[in-house]
């Protein structure tokens, strides 16, 4: 277990000749428009509005006096990685997952967290200081795969003012043929009460009140899959003295219960 000059300067001096004394030209300012005047009320009766720009997909969200309030840099489908046949899919395949995550959706809700960076602009006005910016990230990247199987990791950030950052960490494996979700248990040679000893002996969870909070809470949505070793991610409340508890396990110590296919390929 692991927790967790010479050539260059004529070169330069070329380059300087050639385009004199002029200044390399400033980076244009990106267009904004807005896109929904009323895209949300706060409690007080103040509206905000949904702006993009140009030079990005983000949706950024704004008082009416200018302040950006909060944006949100969202994707809610799998991040297609082209040009290597390990995460190369078919068509179909690639539609069951995108339609997969269509369904999952967002993971948060705009509205509480516009409200939640309302509270903290005021707080900062109140108290005479700048405000930041809050910034909600949603993404879904791939993380491993084999010939039989593609993983991906759907990861949200959610800012929290002066607490540390929530985040949101969800698995997901698929058959790299038909595109379809594999049952997570599905992927273990012996029942699912069995494969939860064995990834807590592998993780030498030997504290019998912690073992008790540990097996209480793993769900097979946390048990993320790498090319050199499987993690499994607990919420931040499942143990009443640790945070952001994570276990990375080895497959060598699994491979008398992990199915040969359900094993990633390595590098």
């Amino acid at each position: 277990m692991r927790f967790r000059k010479g050539l260059a300067l004529l070169l330069l001096l070329g380059a300087v000749y050639l385009s004199g004394c002029s200044r390399a030209p400033e980076p244009e300012e990106p267009e904004w428009t807005l896109t929904q005047e009323t895209a949300a009320v706060l409690p007080d009766g103040e509206s905000v509005g949904l702006w993009h720009t140009n030079s990005s997909t983000d949706d950024f969200y704004r008082l009416t006096d200018g302040t950006e309030l909060l944006v949100v840099s969202d994707s809610n489908g799998p991040e297609e990685t082209e040009g290597g046949s390990l995460y190369t899919l078919s068509a179909d395949a690639k539609r069951m997952i995108r339609f997969y995550y269509e369904e999952q959706g967002q993971l948060y809700d705009v509205q509480s967290e516009l409200e939640a960076a309302y509270a903290d602009y005021e707080s900062c006005q109140s108290a005479g200081t700048a405000y930041e910016m809050r910034t909600v990230r949603q993404t879904v990247t791939p993380t491993a795969a084999n010939e039989r199987m593609i993983c991906f990791l759907t990861a949200v950030q959610l800012p929290r003012g002066q607490e540390p950052m929530e985040e949101i960490r969800l698995s997901a494996v698929f058959d790299r043929e038909t595109g379809y979700a594999i049952d997570l248990w599905s992927m273990f040679t012996v029942p699912q009460e069995t494969v939860m000893e064995r990834l807590l002996e592998a993780g030498e969870i030997t504290d019998p009140l912690e073992y008790a909070e540990l097996a209480a809470t793993i769900m097979p949505e946390r048990i993320f899959f790498y090319p050199d070793h499987m993690e499994i991610g607990f919420p931040q409340d499942a143990l009443s003295e640790k945070e952001n508890y994570d276990i990375l396990i080895d497959y060598a110590d699994l491979t008398d219960i992990l199915h040969d296919w359900a094993i990633p390929e390595a590098g």
